[in-house]
């Protein structure tokens, strides 16, 4: 799940998982103007990991970086990938709604 930490908000998440991850470390596009409303999703209705929640007040973010690819996230992740080897990195989506690589939730 560190696939949410790129940006966002850094204290009072709701997940305490993996020994604190979304409360502890350094987000670092937050040191380029990216803020907890830029990284808020007005859509944001919550997963079911996050309910009764927002994946915002979950995670400190509405969206997830696309180190996986579509389901079942096997395929067009850009984890490991150098940038150097991204063929149109202009063209490249490197961020998502969260429901997209998880479609088989109802709510994103």
């Amino acid at each position: 799940m560190d696939c949410y930490v790129w940006a966002g908000r850094t204290n009072q998440n709701l997940n305490t998982g993996q020994q604190g991850l979304f409360n502890r470390i350094d987000r670092p596009l937050n040191h380029y103007g990216l803020n907890y409303e830029v990284v808020s999703c007005p859509l944001d209705r919550g997963r079911q990991e996050s309910l009764p929640y927002r994946v915002l007040e979950w995670v400190g973010n509405s969206y997830i970086f696309k180190c996986v690819g579509l389901a079942p996230n096997t395929n067009g992740g850009l984890a490991g990938v150098r940038a150097a080897s991204i063929p149109s990195p202009s063209r490249t989506a490197l961020f998502a709604d969260t429901i997209l690589v998880t479609p088989g939730e109802t709510r994103g």
